[in-house]
C-alpha cells in the first residue's frame, strides 16, 4: 500500500531543455534547481513487547499549506522522513496506518526544520 517515492534526498541543477516534435527542434537554456530536503529520523516504541514494524509516522506542515510526508518503521522501530521543505512540522504516530487512526504518544509532537539538514525527534512511545 505504501511505496517509496522521490524524497528529495539529493540536489542538482539542470541547465538545458531540448524540445522536439515532428520536423523541428528547439533548445532553450534554463536554470532549474532541485533543492535537498530536510530529514527527520527517530524511533517508535510500544509497551507490551509488540513489534514496531510497519508503523506509519506522518509529518504535516503547519505553515498554512497542507503538505504531508510519511515513513514506515523498520523492525526495530526506526524511521526517516525525508524531502521536507523548511518550516514547522507536526508529528503523528499511527499503528493502524491503513485505517488512518492516529495514536496518542509520548515524545516530541512538533519540529522546525531547514531544508538540507538532518534532525531527530528521538523516541516516540505509545501504547499499542
Amino acid at each position: 500500500m505504501y511505496r517509496s517515492h522521490c524524497k528529495a534526498n539529493g540536489a542538482g541543477k539542470y541547465v538545458k531543455v531540448n524540445v522536439s516534435d515532428t520536423g523541428s527542434s528547439y533548445t532553450k537554456s534554463v536554470s532549474l534547481t532541485s533543492s535537498k530536503g530536510a530529514k527527520v529520523s527517530g524511533r517508535v516504541t510500544r509497551t507490551g513487547g509488540r513489534t514496531n514494524k510497519e508503523i506509519l509516522v506522518r509529518l504535516s506542515s503547519t505553515d498554512g499549506v497542507r503538505v504531508l510526508r510519511t515513513a514506515m518503521t523498520d523492525g526495530a522501530g526506526r524511521f526517516t522522513v525525508s524531502g521536507l521543505p523548511s518550516g514547522n512540522w507536526s508529528v503523528a504516530v499511527n499503528s493502524d496506518s491503513w485505517r488512518g487512526i492516529g495514536r496518542a504518544f509520548k515524545g516530541r509532537h512538533s519540529i522546525r526544520v531547514t531544508a538540507g539538514k538532518s534532525y531527530s525527534v528521538g523516541t516516540l512511545q505509545f501504547r499499542g
